[in-house]
Formats: C-alpha cells, sequence, structure tokens
C-alpha cells in the first residue's frame, strides 16, 4: 500500500518536471500545484466541507486515495464509541469513523486507483518528454 502510495505521488513529480525546462522552475511551481492536492486529500479538510468549485481535486489527488487506503487499513473492522451531548449529559453512541472521512470503498479498490494514477501519470509524464524533447524540423 505504501509502496503503490508513493509511486503514484512519485508518477506526479515526474508528470511535473516533465513540463519545465530547469530544476529551479520545477521547484517553484511544484508546491503551488502540490499544496491543494494535499490540503484537498482528507488529511486537513473533511472534503464534505469544501465547495463544489474545489471538491473535483480531490478526485485526482494521490493524497486523497493514499490517505483512505491507510484508514481502511487501520480502521477496518474497528468499534468505536463517541460521545454526543444530549441534555447537558453525554452519552455513548456507536460511530463510524470510515463514513466521517468519506471512505466507501474497499481497500483493493483504493490500490487500483493509486496504481491507475500512476500508470496514467507515468504514461502522460512519457508523453510530455517524448513530445517536449524533440525539435520540431
Amino acid at each position: 500500500m505504501l509502496v503503490v502510495t508513493n509511486w503514484a505521488g512519485c508518477s506526479f513529480g515526474l508528470l511535473l518536471s516533465a513540463f519545465f525546462p530547469n530544476l529551479e522552475v520545477a521547484t517553484s511551481i511544484a508546491p503551488v500545484v502540490l499544496l491543494p492536492l494535499m490540503f484537498l486529500g482528507g488529511y486537513f479538510v473533511n472534503l464534505d466541507t469544501v465547495t463544489w468549485i474545489f471538491r473535483w481535486i480531490s478526485f485526482i489527488s494521490p493524497f486523497n486515495y493514499g490517505y483512505k487506503a491507510f484508514m481502511q487499513s487501520i480502521l477496518e473492522g474497528e468499534n468505536y464509541m463517541c460521545k454526543i451531548p444530549v441534555g447537558g449529559k453525554e452519552i455513548d453512541v456507536p460511530c463510524e469513523p470510515l463514513k466521517t472521512i468519506g471512505a466507501n470503498l474497499d481497500l483493493s479498490e483504493y490500490l487500483i486507483i493509486l496504481f491507475s494514477i500512476g500508470i496514467g501519470l507515468s504514461i502522460l509524464a512519457c508523453i510530455a518528454l517524448y513530445v517536449l524533447s524533440n525539435p520540431k524540423t
């Protein structure tokens, strides 16, 4: 799981580096592209609170699928009790943290999505390198 998540992230970096002529430009542009992917990956913000204008970013973010895959592997089958205030008291009710973060797929499905993102981004990076590195005559 860690290897597939890492590979999808590295493929994204490879694609970014294929579009820029030198290291300085790539390292200055990479945070501008990667920070929205990280913020909308589910670590910092619950995606249910994100407006529809930015929600599409989470669907292309390898951080989103990697986070949900790790949470799925850790929390699957665990029973949790949450304290909810009712009438000045706190009562324990069962809660499901996987539903809270929106992890509604199986672990294997998250791994397939991450693998597909890695393959797709690697192919796009190879095409970009081929097109940008061949001079037109």
